[in-house]
This record gives C-alpha cells, structure tokens and sequence, in this order.
C-alpha cells in the first residue's frame, strides 16, 4: 500500500441479476484515496457510480476484487470500527433520515451504536455538531419533514460526522438542492475536510460541482473507470473519448445558459 493512502481499490466488479438478466454495475475498478484528499468520480446516470459507493460503504459486496482500509481488507462482515471509519451521505435527505425521529434522534442513534459520548452529555454534543454544519440548535426537536432540504442534508452530513470517519462518501450530495444551496453545502463539505484532515469521494454527474472540490478525478463509463488524474489536468487536457465529450458538454451547457452559474 502507498505511503499516505487511506483507501485501495483493486480489480472490484460488481454485477446482479434482475429479470433474468445479468447487469455488470462496477468492471474491474481500481483506485485509491489518499489521507485528507477528495477523489471525484464523474459518469452519466447508469455508469455505476452509486453502485461502486455502495460496496465502499458496505451496502453491497463486490463479487470479485479487494477494498481496503489502511492495508486492511473490508471484508463482508465489517468490525464496528471499519464500519464507523466509512459514512455515506446520500442524494435525497428526506429519504435517508428516519422521518419519525427527531434531529437529534437522528445523531444520537450513531452515538448509542459507537459510544464515545456519554448519555449526559450528548445533549451537548448534538447541539456543538449542528452548529458545526451551520444550522441553529433549536433543530434539535424536529423532524426532517419540519426542515428544507437544505437544512436536511446539513443534518444528514452531522449525522455521518457523529462518529468521527476517517471516508465521507458523498453521493450526488448536492444534486438535488437549489444552486444557492449547492454553494453553501460544498463550502460546508470543503471547511469539514480542512477542519478534520478528512477524505472524501464526492460523486457527482455535475463536472462543475467536481472540479470545484476535488484533488483528483475518476471518470466512469459502463462500469469502468476510464481515465483518472489531478482534477485541472484531466477537465483541461482529456485523454479517453468519453471524458472529452463529457467536458464538451459541460461547457456547450455553460455556454448555453451562462446565468445559471451565476446563481
């Protein structure tokens, strides 16, 4: 393993049946991420890349290959401290939080699963964790359905940060926000990472959304990933086909409707 990295990726694929038919999701994906860096990982709905983040996090198992952390493989069964070591925010927050439980329901539920926290002072600590991600204390009594989506996705982050991991995988985290919004939340993501020296995948089909926070970028096709390297040198010198037109669709976008950046 490389000196400094936190997690490998080596040959994983990934496939399932369904109607009688067999779907390869993730074909021979290797990559690593580094202590403290971001990784982005760009592709078009269907290429793979939510179901790559469901076997970092655990959700799935790969059906050949090897993920691990700190030279340690993650295997099918993970220890509470792997499992802890690796959060996921997901795309849409009023499905990913418990609607019948309160925010701080939502981050104490981490603390009685790992408790690093005393039940005394985990009152505290909730209130120190919201206003860490920007939102007012007084959200601690309510539900996600009481909150925008903007304010659920601030308590979705919180609620991964709880248990202090060392991998924040971020899929599509921000797509489904207002732009406003958006800039708010990868400014929020960019000052945690600071903060924390914490490492991150940050899944987006949005190159401008990745450019903006990634070290480094993985381009994704049909399962595979098809090119890869620092983020300015892959959106300004692409090598593969498919990153070309990627890119080139980006900026025809930006082109098109320049008062959306502007946003």
């Amino acid at each position: 393993m490389t000196s400094g990295m936190l997690l490998d990726v080596e040959q994983v694929n990934f496939s399932y049946h369904r109607a009688g038919m067999r779907t390869h999701a993730v074909r021979d994906v290797s990559l690593h991420v580094g202590v403290g860096e971001v990784l982005g990982i760009v592709g078009e709905s269907g290429c793979g890349k939510s179901s790559l983040a469901r076997l970092l996090v655990g959700l799935a198992q790969p059906t050949t290959g090897r993920i691990a952390l700190d030279g340690t493989e993650l295997a099918g069964h993970r220890s509470r401290a792997q499992r802890r070591a690796v959060q996921m925010v997901f795309q849409d927050p009023r499905s990913a939080l418990n609607p019948r439980m309160s925010v701080f329901q939502l981050l104490d539920e981490g603390w009685r699963t790992h408790p690093d926290i005393a039940p005394v002072d985990r009152r505290k600590a909730a209130a120190e964790l919201v206003d860490k991600v920007g939102l007012d204390p007084i959200l601690l009594g309510r539900t996600p359905s009481q909150l925008s989506g903007g304010q659920a996705q601030r308590v979705s982050i919180a609620r991964a940060l709880a248990i202090s991991p060392r991998l924040l995988i971020c899929d599509e985290a921000v797509s489904a926000l207002d732009v406003s919004v958006q800039t708010q939340v990868l400014k929020l993501l960019a000052d945690i990472r600071r903060d924390m020296n914490l490492s991150m995948i940050f899944i987006s089909h949005d190159l401008g959304v990745v450019r903006q926070i990634s070290d480094r970028v993985a381009v994704m096709y049909l399962g595979e990933i098809v090119e890869t390297g620092p983020t300015q040198e892959v959106f300004e010198n692409p090598r593969h086909d498919y990153t070309r037109q990627l890119v080139s669709a980006a900026l025809d976008l930006s082109t098109e409707f320049p008062s959306s950046a502007a946003n």
